[in-house]
């Protein structure tokens, strides 16, 4: 199977879980509970995201960019201002969350948004994925994430003051953007040879959404600082980023 069917396979598996996740609270409502499993998953997909920004997108990242003769030190810069734009925006809806009343139209706005920002970069990053082997680990996590994201999404958009039409079309924006980051990360690697430092910067962006996935997104709620003295949800973070460097020195 060629690498776009692929591609495409898993894109379809993961809208599939974003949409089934976010369509119980949005069409029932309800309430999240924590199951074990689900806590066991995300921990081993937080190892994940973090071996696969820091191991293989910096360093393919940095390749690109020595490719085409251009500072070194442009990755990781990108890579550091993605993760710092990121947390300034969740800070942002943190205070609109504490200063406002429950379900006021504009925290669903502001969580449909980053998530939407988050699912299209995480896209792209599985788009330029130039190896298989790292494509098949990387869709593991999403698939591991991307449910625990639609089901919250839709708690809070069910929760929200907002028409039931703009509900739905918000979580509808939420679900393609994945897809539509497959794409960009496709396109940009088939034009490498006209814009050579295009996958590269996609890829450092990527690299700086899959950090902040890993160790800040959710602030305190966040599972590596919530959770980081159970020895076995820690001990699964820990597997995750081992698998991504063993996986780094096998290919």
């Amino acid at each position: 199977m060629a690498q776009n069917e692929v591609l495409a396979v898993f894109g379809f598996v993961l809208v599939v879980a974003g949409a089934s996740g976010g369509y119980i609270p949005l069409r029932h409502g309800g309430r999240l509970r924590d199951h074990p499993a689900a806590a066991y998953g995300e921990a081993l997909a937080v190892g994940i995201f973090l071996g696969a920004g820091f191991i293989h997108m910096l360093s393919e990242a940095s390749e690109g960019f020595e490719a085409a003769g251009v500072a070194l030190m442009w990755p990781d810069a990108i890579c550091g201002a993605t993760i710092l734009a990121l947390v300034a925006v969740e800070h942002s809806a943190a205070r609109l969350a504490r200063s406002s009343e429950e379900g006021h139209p504009a925290i669903a706005l502001l969580a449909a948004a980053l998530l939407s920002v988050h699912t299209f970069l995480a896209g792209a990053a599985l788009g330029t994925s130039r190896e298989a082997s790292v494509a098949l680990v990387i869709f593991f996590a999403l698939l591991a994430h991307k449910f625990a994201a639609s089901f919250a999404l839709g708690m809070t958009l069910s929760r929200s003051a907002l028409a039931a039409a703009a509900r739905w079309g918000l979580f509808a924006i939420f679900v393609i953007m994945l897809p539509l980051g497959i794409v960009a990360g496709v396109v940009a690697n088939d034009a490498d040879a006209q814009a050579p430092l295009l996958a590269p910067i996609i890829t450092a962006i990527s690299a700086g959404t899959f950090i902040h996935l890993a160790l800040l997104h959710g602030l305190d709620r966040s599972m590596i600082v919530k959770h980081c003295r159970d020895i076995r949800l820690h001990g699964l973070v820990v597997l995750g980023f081992a698998l991504m460097a063993l996986l780094a020195l096998w290919t």
